[in-house]
């Protein structure tokens, strides 16, 4: 087993050590800090404030029967689970609406603006 040695414990060298590992290489990570305490805490997922799109979204409607059916579409979900996801789903679909969507994103980029 050949060994690595991934610098930073960010976003990017955790998932680097994590691909590494899976593809059979013996990782150790290193930092000063903890893993994800410095460039990668508090900015919520992503990095641009002046971008910031929720996921829901009112276009979700219309991608739904896509994302759920296509093998490798970017929503799973394991139908066995539907009732006990019910309220969950109704939620989301509820912040799908426009005015929803304006308010999140409204809020997401004030909170981002806090993590430059």
């Amino acid at each position: 087993v050949k060994s690595i040695a991934v610098i930073g414990a960010g976003i990017i060298g955790i998932c680097s050590a994590y691909f590494l590992q899976k593809s059979g290489y013996k990782v150790t990570l290193f930092d000063h800090k903890e893993p994800g305490s410095m460039t990668s805490s508090g900015h919520a997922c992503t990095f641009a404030d002046y971008a910031c799109i929720p996921v829901n979204s009112p276009t979700i409607f219309a991608d739904l029967p896509s994302m759920l059916l296509k093998q490798d579409g970017p929503l799973a979900i394991d139908f066995g689970y539907i009732l006990k996801n019910l309220p969950w789903a109704f939620s989301f679909l509820q912040s799908c609406k426009k005015n929803r969507v304006e308010y999140i994103a409204t809020s997401l980029a004030n909170f981002l603006s806090h993590s430059r």
